[in-house]
C-alpha cells in the first residue's frame, strides 16, 4: 500500500482507466504505481466525468487550400497564371473533441455547392466528414440541428458504449445563431457566455490552430506528391490542380494528426483539473515540419518561410454585417439550393 498520496494528472487517469478495462487488479496497479487502492477506486468511479465532457466549435470561414504565403512566388504570380482562375467560395469546419483527449468526432464540413464538380461520382457519406451545403457556407440553426440529431448523438452514444458507459454527457459551444437551442435527454448542453469563446472555449485554446499547421503542412505535400509522381509536373501546375477532394484528404489528415495530449491539454481555462499541463512544445515541432515541407518545395519564400508567413495563412474570412443579415433573411430551404460550379474549387482559408 502507497504510504504517500500524490496529485495525477489526466495522461496517467485515462491509462489507469485503461488498465482496469483490460483486467488489471486495483491491489496490483497500486503496488506498480505506487498509489492508495482508493485512489484508483476513486479514479473508476469518476470515469464517467473524465470521459463525458466534449465541446465542439468551428474554425469559422476559410477556403480551401490555394491560399499561399504573399512572399512566395507563387502567390506572386497568382493573378498570371494561365488558367488560374481567382474562387471566392469559402467552406466552414466544424470540429469536436471530448475533454480526455481520446476521442475527436468526425468534423462537419458546410460547403457553398452541394454536389461540387471535384466530387462528382463520389458518395458523400463515405467522405472523412460530414458533408452539408448551404448558400452560405456557415453553420445555420438547421444544420447544426441535422448535425446533433443525426451524427453526433449516435456517434457519442456508441464511443461511450465502446467505453462501457451510460450515455450521458455535457457539450460545451459557444452562443452563436449557428448553434440553436436544441435538447436532447442524454445531454446536457452549456452555451459559453458571449465574448468568451476565444479565453475559454477548449478548441480556441490551441487544437483549431495545431490543425491548421497540420492542414498548412499536408497541404504542401501535396504539391510535393504531385510532381514526384508526374514527371510534368512543376509547382504551379500541382497547385493549380489542387481542389475541394484534396482538401479534404488534406482536413482528414490533419485531424488524425492532433494528439490526445493536445486535446486534452486545451482545456486548461475552461477546466483546469482536467487538463494535464505538459511542457513539451509541440508547437515549434509543428512549424518545423512545415519548414521542411516548404524547403522541399524550393525557390523564393519557400526556402526562406518564416513562422510570419505561415501565420498569414491562418487569418479567417471577416464575414461582415451585410453578410449576416442576408444569410439569416433568407428562407432555409434555398440555402441547401445546389449552385453550379464553373471551375474546381481552389483556395485556402484567408
Amino acid at each position: 500500500m502507497a504510504s504517500k498520496r500524490r496529485k495525477l494528472n489526466l495522461k496517467e487517469k485515462i491509462k489507469i482507466l485503461d488498465e482496469l478495462k483490460a483486467g488489471e487488479k486495483i491491489a496490483t496497479i497500486s503496488k506498480r504505481r505506487n498509489i492508495h487502492e482508493a485512489t484508483i477506486r476513486t479514479i473508476r468511479r469518476n470515469e464517467t466525468t473524465i470521459r463525458k465532457v466534449v465541446a465542439a466549435a468551428s474554425t469559422g470561414c476559410f477556403l480551401s487550400g490555394k491560399k499561399m504565403p504573399s512572399r512566395t512566388y507563387v502567390a506572386k504570380q497568382e493573378k498570371s497564371v494561365k488558367g488560374f482562375k481567382v474562387a471566392k467560395e469559402r467552406i466552414t469546419l466544424l470540429l469536436c473533441s471530448n475533454a480526455s483527449g481520446d476521442k475527436m468526432l468526425k468534423p462537419l464540413l458546410v460547403n457553398k455547392n452541394l454536389n461540387p464538380r471535384a466530387l462528382k461520382g463520389i458518395d458523400k457519406t463515405k467522405l472523412p466528414v460530414h458533408w452539408m451545403a448551404n448558400k452560405n457556407p456557415w453553420v445555420t440553426a438547421s444544420l447544426f440541428k441535422d448535425l446533433f440529431l443525426n451524427h453526433f448523438v449516435p456517434e457519442v452514444r456508441e464511443y461511450l458504449r465502446s467505453k462501457q458507459l451510460v450515455f450521458k454527457v455535457l457539450l460545451v459551444i459557444d452562443n452563436t445563431p449557428g448553434h440553436p437551442d436544441i435538447s436532447h435527454k442524454n445531454v446536457k448542453i452549456m452555451f459559453l457566455p458571449p465574448n468568451t469563446t476565444s479565453l475559454i472555449q477548449p478548441l480556441d485554446q490551441g487544437i483549431i490552430a495545431t490543425f491548421k499547421r497540420y492542414y498548412v503542412k499536408n497541404s504542401f505535400q501535396h504539391i510535393i506528391n504531385e510532381i514526384e509522381t508526374n514527371n510534368e509536373m512543376n509547382v504551379i501546375s500541382a497547385w493549380k490542380t489542387f481542389d475541394l477532394k484534396n482538401c479534404i484528404d488534406c482536413i482528414s489528415c490533419s485531424v488524425r494528426e492532433i494528439t490526445k495530449t493536445t486535446l486534452n491539454r486545451c482545456w486548461k481555462n475552461l477546466w483546469a483539473d482536467v487538463a494535464v499541463m505538459d511542457t513539451e512544445n509541440e508547437t515549434l515541432s509543428e512549424y518545423a515540419d512545415i519548414f521542411q515541407v516548404s524547403h522541399a518545395i524550393g525557390g523564393e519564400g519557400f526556402h526562406d518561410i518564416t513562422i510570419e508567413d505561415i501565420n498569414e495563412l491562418f487569418e479567417n474570412v471577416v464575414i461582415s454585417d451585410d453578410e449576416i443579415l442576408q444569410n439569416f433573411a433568407e428562407n432555409d430551404c434555398n440555402d441547401n439550393k445546389e449552385i453550379d460550379e464553373d471551375s474546381t474549387f481552389k483556395r485556402c482559408w484567408s
